[in-house]
């Protein structure tokens, strides 16, 4: 049973709010993430010559991960609330069966904050399987799956 986008209701953001723009992560070390978080070419720094070890792949791994959590369209559409959590067993326990590597954002931050990470190509590689997950599960051309192929080429231009 493929999930459809009228299912969903774990959206997040109860309050309404919705940002247009990526905050600035890291202002204490002199470090912004540049870019808006749209569907433009976003700039992330490698972390090569500013900060060094885990607690540069952290800073860097958090930047990445907030961008993806607030991309917007142009109707101010955030498309993260479907990716934030993993579906529910007990309503899509044919989910686990299709899908080898469930993976969601939440669980990518949780990695990002112990340090489970040795590369940003990594944390890259686990946003990879998190939309290609949705892709691969969802109907095509519904909502998840739309907002899973747009979040595809932002993952490209993040290197």
């Amino acid at each position: 049973m493929k999930r459809d986008i009228g299912q969903l209701s774990n959206y997040d953001d109860a309050d309404g709010s919705r940002r247009k723009r990526q905050k600035q992560v890291g202002a204490s070390s002199g470090q912004a993430a540049t870019g808006t978080a749209t569907n433009g070419d976003i700039q992330m720094d490698t972390g090569e010559g500013s900060s060094s070890g885990v607690a540069g792949l952290k800073e860097q791994g958090t930047k990445l991960w907030q961008m993806f959590k607030d991309v917007v369209n142009k109707e101010c559409y955030i498309w993260s609330p479907a990716f934030m959590r993993l579906t529910s067993k007990r309503h899509y326990p044919d989910y686990y069966v299709y899908i080898q590597q469930p993976i969601c954002l939440a669980d990518i931050k949780q990695k990002i904050d112990d340090g489970l990470y040795n590369s940003l190509d990594d944390i890259r590689q686990d946003c990879d399987f998190c939309f290609s997950n949705a892709k691969k599960y969802n109907q095509k051309n519904s909502q998840i799956w739309l907002d899973a192929k747009k979040f595809m080429p932002v993952i490209v231009h993040t290197k």
